[in-house]
């Protein structure tokens, strides 16, 4: 699902939501939606939640799990 599926789902629920798309390649990908969530005072971080294997997750990292160890704001994960 696109985040803009999302949005359209979101407001026909009359949820106010914004949606920003983060430009890649600028760092790690927790360390970005952490900060872009600090700066723009969100209340809520939604975002898909899946894992890789153990092995590239141990040398890697993954969003999820950083998310999972410290949310930067409450998290809604969807699997």
């Amino acid at each position: 699902m696109l985040g803009s599926d999302i949005m359209l789902h979101l407001v026909r629920h009359r949820v106010r939501a914004t949606l920003h798309q983060i430009p890649p390649d600028t760092g790690p990908p927790e360390d970005l939606i952490a900060s872009h969530a600090a700066l723009s005072k969100a209340d809520l971080v939604v975002m898909g939640a899946f894992s890789h294997s153990e092995i590239r997750e141990r040398l890697l990292g993954g969003v999820t799990t950083a998310f999972l160890k410290s949310p930067p704001v409450p998290v809604f994960l969807s699997h």
